[in-house]
């Protein structure tokens, strides 16, 4: 038997205005009132006591008086009963609605009992081992790689195939040392490197004054060497075309083939930034040397291609692991049979399917559409060489 309250919480939880969080409140009440009644206590020669005497003995008076008053009324309309020439049946007072007693009772509460069972205590075991982060990773992935193996199998099993031949999913787990997000940081980091290298450099860049528009200035205008843009796949090849991409200012491709045209090499495509002029950041390669190159003015990830062969293309700059073309013109979609010289996209915004304009030596210019699975090429104008046979025979 102890004088805590078992039915008293003990976790109450208050916010602490000085403290700015939740505390545990340790002190709880463990007071049970049963019954409370709200009483005033008197001295006894008090005025207030003497003056609550008095206010008693005149409703006692009161009272009795009143009741006289019933029993004389009641005797002159009924008559006297004879019970009430007892004496004792005299002394006794009537029951009715304004004089009566109220007794009540109180139940009697069962104790609270408590029942508990002893048992022996779980087998436990302490374990300890030193890990590193690429451990918690190669074990999240290890559970990842079971957890969807176990559903890949699950889901064979319910859709009634072999319990033997159950589809076992192989997932590749990506080398963190390898993974496309190391590359970026690696990028990140590469450039960072490289401007605080030439930081010189990409100040006169940004703050080069040119005094050739000045009227007083004598000079006809300089050139400030910044960069050199260069690449070992480059050698003994001739840059025949640049272009700028329309989105990002810093980024332009170069296309390499050869002016020599005995001597005719593969083609290469280098996208340039500014931002890393020590190593471009794509590169393609062609059967045949690149003659032109243009950038989409809405879509800049798309380049168009004329090779020195006939052969237009058009590379996706974003596919980084395929060195191949998206669309690539052939003999069966008439490509051109001479050098392409220049190409252009269209710039229609109304216009289905993207397309682009090429010319050629063949005297061909032909628009190219992409389509879902091929180029379609439709020839635009035939170019014709005019020749004045009045000249040759007067040269004769």
């Amino acid at each position: 038997m102890t004088s805590n309250n078992p039915q008293a919480p003990s976790n109450i939880t208050k916010f602490s205005y000085k403290d700015r969080f939740f505390k545990v409140e340790d002190s709880v009440d463990q007071i049970v009132w049963h019954y409370q009644c709200d009483g005033d206590i008197l001295v006894a020669e008090s005025e207030e006591a003497r003056d609550q005497d008095d206010y008693l003995e005149n409703k006692k008076q009161r009272d009795k008086q009143l009741l006289d008053q019933m029993n004389a009324s009641i005797v002159k309309e009924f008559g006297q009963d004879e019970h009430d020439k007892d004496e004792a049946a005299k002394k006794k007072s009537l029951r009715n609605q304004f004089f009566y007693q109220e007794r009540t009772s109180q139940t009697f509460n069962l104790p609270i009992r408590e029942r508990g069972m002893k048992t022996d205590p779980p087998k436990t075991s302490t374990f300890s081992v030193e890990t590193t982060q690429w451990m918690v990773f190669d074990a999240y992935m290890h559970t990842y790689t079971e957890m969807i193996r176990t559903e890949a199998e699950e889901q064979s099993k319910s859709r009634g195939k072999d319990k033997n031949k159950a589809q076992v999913v192989q997932v590749q787990v990506e080398d963190p040392l390898y993974s496309t997000s190391m590359k970026r940081c690696l990028k990140i980091m590469e450039r960072m490197i490289v401007q605080n290298a030439e930081s010189e450099k990409f100040s006169d860049y940004k703050y080069y004054e040119d005094t050739t528009d000045d009227p007083k200035s004598e000079s006809f205008g300089s050139v400030l060497p910044l960069w050199r843009f260069t690449t070992d796949k480059s050698r003994r090849k001739n840059v025949t075309a640049m272009c700028w991409n329309p989105r990002y200012k810093d980024l332009f491709a170069c296309a390499y083939g050869s002016y020599d045209f005995l001597k005719q090499t593969s083609g290469l495509i280098c996208c340039f930034t500014i931002k890393n002029p020590t190593w471009p950041e794509y590169a393609f390669t062609t059967e045949s040397g690149v003659m032109c190159i243009d950038f989409h003015p809405t879509a800049p990830a798309l380049i168009a291609v004329g090779c020195y062969d006939g052969t237009v293309m058009v590379f996706d700059i974003r596919l980084k692991s395929n060195n191949k073309p998206i669309y690539q013109s052939t003999v069966r979609t008439n490509k051109h049979t001479d050098p392409v010289w220049q190409v252009r996209w269209q710039t229609d915004e109304n216009a289905k399917n993207l397309a682009f304009y090429s010319i050629s030596s063949d005297g061909r210019v032909t628009s190219w559409s992409l389509m879902k699975n091929k180029l379609e090429a439709e020839e635009v104008v035939k170019l014709k060489l005019m020749v004045d046979h009045d000249k040759d025979l007067a040269s004769n």
